[in-house]
């Protein structure tokens, strides 16, 4: 187990530093100078040089990506080369949004969707698997940001029932802080959950022809029985591994989400850091991000031998 838990961290770690190469190169090709952004238009040739001489723009490229890994593996995150100001407590409040609503919404997703695979797989020849199923693929159908304006419409501006934007963070209570992110969280948890849903009711039809359902059924349990005792937890595997995908994909959607209902996420501060070409905030959130998705994915793997420990047995 030491064995393959260390391969899984050597491989998070290369990983990561490529991410790091790739983010850093990306954002070079936007071109745009931030020294003359920060400057303006009426600025001297002699001022704009001064300027990235400060901000370490006349560095070799090398140099410059040396530097900023330094920043990162400290935990600095850098130092804005617009604002002068380190960028890890904006990045910080802004992650918390991010993953407030991230985290709410998979959890919703989950709630509602494990029990309806469930349903949807035990009653798979009959209308209710039908209707599922088909309620699965119109989910998948509807992008998380179109929904978000429609409930935005009809609960915040007509209805008047939450907030049509803004954040209310934890500390000024639950209560404000679940009406502040509820149209979001849900928006982004109707697409995942149709997503969950389909993947549960697959992994449960495989489980449904095993030979250990058929020999819990021998001993007494009906098939609902044997599937609710048997059958989950054996079925979790690839919705686990569906989970950790979807977390990226959840996290960018975030991103889209947070433009919508103006909430002062990461989405918001890296558009407003990169119509200013504020380099070192853009590529540190784009790391922050990159990081979070990956130890997901790295949580996710390391779980799969306490679910099954068979593939533990495999790995190692």
């Amino acid at each position: 187990m030491a064995a393959y838990v260390l391969r899984k961290l050597s491989l998070f770690g290369l990983t990561l530093l490529l991410a790091s190469a790739l983010i850093f190169g990306a954002l070079r090709l936007l071109g745009g100078n931030p020294a003359a952004i920060a400057l303006g238009s009426d600025a001297t040739p002699e001022d704009l040089r001064a300027l990235e001489v400060q901000m370490g723009l006349n560095r070799p490229l090398w140099n410059q990506y040396v530097d900023w890994l330094g920043d990162l593996v400290t935990g600095s995150l850098g130092v804005s080369a617009v604002s002068k100001a380190p960028v890890g407590p904006p990045l910080s409040a802004g992650l918390g949004v991010t993953l407030s609503v991230a985290i709410v919404a998979i959890i919703l997703a989950l709630v509602v969707a494990i029990p309806l695979g469930f349903l949807a797989s035990i009653r798979n020849t009959r209308s209710t698997g039908a209707v599922i199923s088909g309620a699965a693929h119109t989910g998948l159908a509807i992008p998380s940001f179109w929904l978000g304006l429609v409930l935005a419409l009809v609960f915040a501006v007509t209805l008047r029932m939450f907030p049509s934007g803004g954040y209310a963070r934890l500390a000024e209570g639950v209560g404000p802080w679940l009406r502040s992110i509820a149209l979001p969280v849900i928006a982004l948890a109707a697409g995942q959950a149709a997503i969950f849903v389909r993947y549960t009711r697959a992994a449960l039809l495989d489980i449904a022809h095993e030979d250990f359902i058929r020999t819990a059924r021998m001993k007494g349990l009906n098939f609902t029985q044997a599937m609710i005792r048997h059958g989950l937890r054996n079925g979790m595997l690839p919705v686990l591994t569906v989970v950790g995908i979807q977390f990226g994909f959840l996290v960018g959607g975030t991103l889209v989400i947070e433009n919508v209902f103006f909430l002062p996420g990461l989405g918001r501060i890296m558009m407003n850091a990169l119509g200013v070409r504020d380099l070192v905030l853009v590529q540190s959130g784009a790391m922050v991000i990159t990081f979070i998705i990956l130890l997901v994915n790295l949580l996710v793997d390391l779980l799969y031998g306490v679910i099954d420990p068979r593939v533990k047995a495999r790995r190692v």
